[in-house]
């Protein structure tokens, strides 16, 4: 169909729900990174950091020590990642593991091993390999004595980070709603667990497109955040990821004034984080949540109109993400397909397919589906062709995008999912496919009438398309 331009509402923010992958550094005590590599590392002398690390592992390993042992397993993947590239590091980090494993640790040592690498895998981009290391944690967790819910909650809440990662949404609701069970049953759950689940949960209600219940969760996990003790990831990263998030709903209920606040605030804070003088382990995933913010604030920008602003801003984080991040990471791929989706909006078709075909290169080369991911960039593909009046491409990227989003989802619809099934019941309907075009606009009524009533605005929205 050429000539009319469509567009996803609220497109960019695909990227929004930010999971807070809560390790387990975090819940059997405070995340401290050993200050003298940290210091090595932050002053980029890289041969001193590693060195530092070898003598502690040389050591502990003559003295037997595998639950000392486990404090370096990040250092070692991330020190050797910078020096020689990720796929180096995830080498070097798999023989320490190994090494460790011949010590014969008591299950609740080996279960700190696999977190401790799910922690670095997740870091080095590589979220098969976090998910998998995840699982084993819970393996060992299993065969603890005495393990609590508080503990399996946690590893629960770490594989559904991974699924969310990996573009399984259903699979990360199914980890996430077993993680906050376990948590609110067992009583000495702390407040930084309960705000991680009340976090992931508003994620979850999010994507199953029930805003208002999604807006209560993130403002309940801001307020427990206030419980915790003053350090500086729970004054600014944590109030940080979930303002992150609160923009997104804010932005897709047209509330585009506060979303904006929300995000300058979170961007704020991250900054605030990365100067504190206290070293973290989370200042690297503050990095990549600051370029995630940038392109949170691109999106608002974008719905807006305003596509100076937001060509700026996605540029500025992509040319960052490059220069920073290892060249597969997931937040390059992701910057690709979010500018082909701007280029698209800007009827720039050549450098929006340009970008659309270099995400989806990127992600078939990824650890991991990334199933969600590919589904918006065939989605944006579909509407370009559509646009284009290329409709037998245009029909192949709307089968495709569709059964992605389906997998992906796994019966939950988002406001993405929602408005790509209105484009594309408007297309069959336009290219004499009635019966498919009238199944695909009744599929997404259908869903609303269930889960948010008739009345509803969303619902009256999606009746006009039957």
């Amino acid at each position: 169909m050429r000539g009319k331009l469509r567009s996803f509402a609220g497109k960019l923010f695909s990227c929004f729900l930010f999971f807070s992958s809560f390790s387990a550094l975090q819940a059997q005590r405070q995340v401290v990174a050993i200050p003298a590599i940290e210091k090595a590392l932050a002053e980029n002398k890289l041969a001193e950091a590693e060195a530092l690390v070898q003598q502690q592992v040389d050591r502990f390993f003559a003295e037997k020590r595998a639950d000392s042992l486990n404090h370096y397993i990040f250092y070692t993947g991330k020190i050797e990642q910078l020096r020689n590239g990720a796929e180096s590091g995830v080498k070097k980090l798999t023989a320490l593991v190994n090494r460790i494993k011949t010590l014969s640790p008591p299950p609740a040592t080996l279960r700190q091993t696999w977190l401790e690498a799910g922690e670095y895998f997740g870091f080095a981009g590589k979220i098969n390999l976090a998910y998998n290391a995840n699982t084993e944690a819970l393996q060992q967790t299993a065969a603890m004595p005495g393990k609590t819910p508080a503990q399996l909650g946690l590893i629960e809440s770490n594989l559904g980070t991974f699924a969310q990662r990996m573009g399984n949404i259903g699979l990360s609701e199914q980890h996430q709603r077993r993680a906050f069970q376990y948590r609110l049953s067992d009583p000495t759950t702390d407040a930084e667990s309960l705000y991680v689940s009340y976090n992931n949960m508003g994620s979850i209600l999010y994507y199953a497109s029930k805003l208002d219940s999604a807006l209560l969760f993130f403002n309940k996990a801001i307020e427990t955040v206030k419980k915790t003790e003053p350090t500086p990831v729970n004054q600014y990263y944590r109030p940080a990821l979930v303002l992150n998030n609160i923009a997104g709903i804010y932005s897709l209920l047209g509330r585009s004034t506060e979303a904006i606040e929300a995000l300058k605030t979170s961007i704020l804070y991250l900054k605030n984080f990365i100067a504190s003088k206290e070293p973290h382990l989370k200042k690297s995933s503050a990095v990549s949540l600051q370029y995630e913010a940038t392109d949170n604030l691109a999106g608002i920008y974008k719905e807006l109109g305003n596509y100076r602003q937001a060509q700026d801003l996605l540029l500025h984080s992509y040319e960052q993400k490059k220069a920073a991040l290892d060249k597969g990471d997931p937040a390059i791929f992701i910057s690709q397909v979010l500018l082909g989706q701007l280029y698209y909006a800007m009827k720039d078709h050549d450098k929006a397919r340009r970008f659309l075909a270099e995400g989806l290169e990127a992600i078939s080369k990824a650890d991991g589906d990334h199933t969600f991911w590919k589904a918006d960039a065939c989605g944006t593909l579909a509407l370009l062709h559509d646009e284009r009046g290329e409709n037998e491409e245009a029909a192949l990227y709307y089968e495709k995008a569709d059964a992605l989003y389906e997998a992906s989802l796994q019966g939950d619809y988002d406001n993405i999912y929602l408005e790509f099934i209105s484009n594309a019941a408007l297309f069959y309907a336009e290219n004499k496919n009635p019966a498919k075009a009238l199944a695909r606009a009744k599929k997404a009524y259908d869903y609303i009438a269930k889960t948010q009533g008739t009345e509803t605005l969303s619902a009256s929205y999606q009746l006009l398309n039957l």
